[in-house]
Order: C-alpha cells, then sequence, then structure tokens
C-alpha cells in the first residue's frame, strides 16, 4: 500500500496511476506476481496432548485433593509480571490463582 506524499491518506490505484483525494497522482508500479505467500505454520497439539479432554488439566487442588482442574489464561497485567492462571477444581470447582513470579498471588 502506497500513501499519498503530500496529505499521507492512502493512494487509490486505478489504471496503473495512484491517485488521492487531495490531487496527488503519481505512476504506479505493477504488483509482483513472482512473490509467493508463505505457508501458514503448522500448529502443535499442545501441551497437554495425551491427555483426555474430560479429565483435565495435572492440578492437585488444595481443598479437596483432586488431581484434575480446568485452566484459564487471565494473561499479564503488567508487562515485568508473568501471566496469571485460574485452576477451577473438576471435582470441588474451588478456583485457585496462581501466578509464578510475581505478587498477584
Amino acid at each position: 500500500m502506497k500513501f499519498c506524499d503530500k496529505c499521507g491518506k492512502p493512494l487509490l490505484i486505478e489504471n496503473e496511476i495512484a491517485k488521492c483525494s487531495c490531487g496527488y497522482q503519481e505512476k504506479a508500479t505493477p504488483l509482483n506476481s513472482k512473490e509467493k505467500i508463505q505457508e501458514p505454520i503448522q500448529k502443535g497439539k499442545g501441551v497437554a496432548k495425551d491427555l483426555e479432554i474430560d479429565q483435565g488439566f495435572p492440578h492437585l487442588c488444595k481443598k479437596c485433593g483432586h488431581e484434575f482442574a480446568e485452566v484459564t489464561d487471565l494473561g499479564v497485567f503488567w508487562s515485568d509480571e508473568s501471566s496469571v492462571y485460574l485452576f477451577k477444581c473438576k471435582k470441588c470447582h474451588n478456583t485457585e490463582r496462581e501466578a509464578y513470579g510475581s505478587s498477584n498471588m
């Protein structure tokens, strides 16, 4: 995409001429048809690929001692902190918050 040298708006290409609403015009260069679009990156199955979906993520509940939980990643709130995770027990539904390496515990 090209932009106008006068006002900075995007140029509209018509008949090999790039035009702007302010009146600026220039010759448009044709697109290079030899460029290839990169193939999308193949993503893996994830960390818990061997677990059954109904079973849950391995996490020991502090309330009832059950070994599996549902995980929710709340992300990062500040750039110098780690992510915050919520672990919801599959048995008693107790939710625990963990944020390794920060003061959000």
